[in-house]
């Protein structure tokens, strides 16, 4: 069978296939996207090729060795868990195309200092390598490579998203301000050495797993304007002893410390 056949018959097993460009894998998503699927190399600093449109899930599920990379203006989504576990990355550069960040894009990159957004974004910003959305009333992700032991929430932030602080090993006291509506599902997840945490009376949400696994944190209380708290929201809390509620809260209740 000549090269030229074989080609042909891998054109048709494969339609959806654009573009096998050194260490990508990379093809159409049906829609008119191009699709980042797969990195697979090993180098410390990459480029994603140009015309790229979407970063896909899982694009560079654990690239150890990843510790920068470049985000060309084509692209307009990140999706979920493209950079999970990249452990090495330290700085990312979101630039003003990017319409779409998806919850847990970069789960456990424990190296990573800062997320810098294109001032000209109009969706994303970042405040001291801090990702927000635009309006600054959304704290998107903490990035885990900052070593604070003491944060200060932005006053006028409205949702802690989804986990935006989880498996943070350095946090020891987090300031929510009362501007504060919603703590969203494993915002706080297994913040380790997370000691102390002050709910103010905004509060109206306390997501699931919100606090699960902050194995440091021994006092907790429920102000009386929290109407949910989703469940195991304090899972595996080791070192917990009370949980205390605001005798004016009118659906939840505590005795002596349960």
């Amino acid at each position: 069978m000549s090269k030229r056949s074989i080609l042909v018959i891998l054109l048709i097993l494969m339609p959806l296939s654009l573009l096998l460009s050194s260490d990508f894998i990379i093809e159409s998503d049906g829609r008119g996207n191009t699709l980042l699927v797969e990195y697979f190399g090993y180098d410390r600093h990459v480029e994603i090729p140009d015309g790229v449109n979407i970063i896909g899930e899982w694009a560079f599920d654990s690239s150890y060795f990843l510790q920068s990379i470049h985000i060309p203006d084509s692209v307009t989504t990140i999706e979920m868990g493209a950079f999970n576990h990249c452990s090495s990355l330290k700085s990312l550069l979101i630039p003003r195309s990017v319409t779409l960040i998806e919850d847990g894009a970069f789960f456990e990159c424990f190296s990573l200092r800062e997320i810098i957004v294109a001032p000209d974004n109009p969706h994303y910003a970042s405040v001291d390598g801090i990702l927000f959305d635009k309006e600054r009333e959304s704290l998107l992700l903490f990035p885990l490579g900052k070593d604070d032991t003491t944060y200060s929430i932005p006053k006028g932030t409205t949702t802690v998203g989804m986990g935006a602080f989880a498996n943070n090993y350095s946090l020891e006291n987090i300031i929510i301000p009362n501007s504060v509506l919603s703590i969203s599902d494993a915002a706080f997840f297994a913040c380790s050495d997370l000691e102390e945490i002050n709910i103010p009376d905004s509060v109206i949400f306390i997501g699931e797993m919100a606090f699960s696994e902050c194995s440091s944190l021994e006092s907790v209380f429920i102000p009386a304007s929290v109407t949910y708290i989703g469940e195991e929201a304090f899972r595996r809390c080791t070192d917990l002893e009370e949980i205390r509620v605001s005798p004016a809260n009118p659906k939840y209740a505590s005795i002596q410390g349960v």
